[in-house]
């Protein structure tokens, strides 16, 4: 569902556009002084602001795109993870090995070390189920205890698997599509960030943003005095409101 606020945008950019159309209407009785304010003037900001906000709504579907991508992606991590806990065994590593992959599975998973328990008498603590640690369980976190458990693999020389997708080079190859996946949501959440500044700014600067430009217009309409001009009462109905 589209937000008020953003609605908001683009009703400015609307009623701007409509001033536009009003003004030029009035033909040469609209003869500002000030440039800012000179119908080329108007339709370069217009321009401009359309412009910023199509960029804004670019940027944010890649954002929407990488981030349905990267979660994709990371939906297998947990089976991987445990995957290369069951090839550590099967390889006859060390115990001590095999419990510090374990521990790395579980905060991959977002499963706590020992159960939480419940203060409930049909639940005891000691049948507790394992919850989810949500301090382990940001796509960075979980990405870096992947990288770890990927690197202790790699650190032993006992380890094996006759699947290639298991192997040390298989393991590097899976992080390595996730990393990147995770890196172009960061990318993109940038995008956004940047291009929400430069349509904010023309939208929203003071003295040279639509906003303020369109609340001159409406002024030196009133100086006119055209209180019988239809065309004047339009633009001077028309809302613009700050961010």
């Amino acid at each position: 569902m589209v937000s008020t606020s953003e609605t908001g945008h683009a009703k400015n950019i609307d009623n701007f556009r409509i001033l536009i159309s009003s003004v030029t209407q009035l033909g040469a009785a609209y003869n500002p002084a000030q440039a800012s304010i000179q119908i080329p003037a108007l339709n370069a900001l217009l321009a401009s602001a359309v412009a910023s906000s199509e960029e804004l709504a670019g940027a944010r579907r890649q954002f929407d795109e990488a981030t349905n991508n990267r979660a994709t992606l990371f939906e297998s991590m947990n089976s991987k993870a445990s995957r290369i806990l069951s090839v550590m065994e099967l390889s006859g590593l060390d115990d001590k090995i095999c419990a510090d992959a374990k521990a790395l599975v579980k905060k991959i998973q977002g499963i706590r070390a020992s159960p939480k328990p419940i203060a409930d008498a049909a639940n005891p603590p000691e049948t507790a189920k394992a919850t989810i640690s949500t301090s382990q369980q940001s796509y960075a976190n979980r990405l870096a205890n992947f990288a770890l458990l990927v690197g202790l693999a790699e650190a032993q020389p006992a380890y094996s698997s006759n699947e290639p997708e298991m192997q040390v080079a298989g393991l590097n190859a899976y992080y390595s599509e996730l990393n990147l996946a995770h890196n172009r949501v960061i990318d993109a959440d940038s995008q956004v960030e940047a291009s929400l500044t430069r349509r904010d700014s023309i939208l929203y600067a003071e003295t040279t943003g639509l906003v303020d430009i369109a609340l001159l217009v409406k002024k030196y309409v009133r100086v006119l005095n055209l209180t019988q001009n239809q065309v004047a009462k339009t633009i001077l109905s028309l809302e613009f409101r700050r961010k």
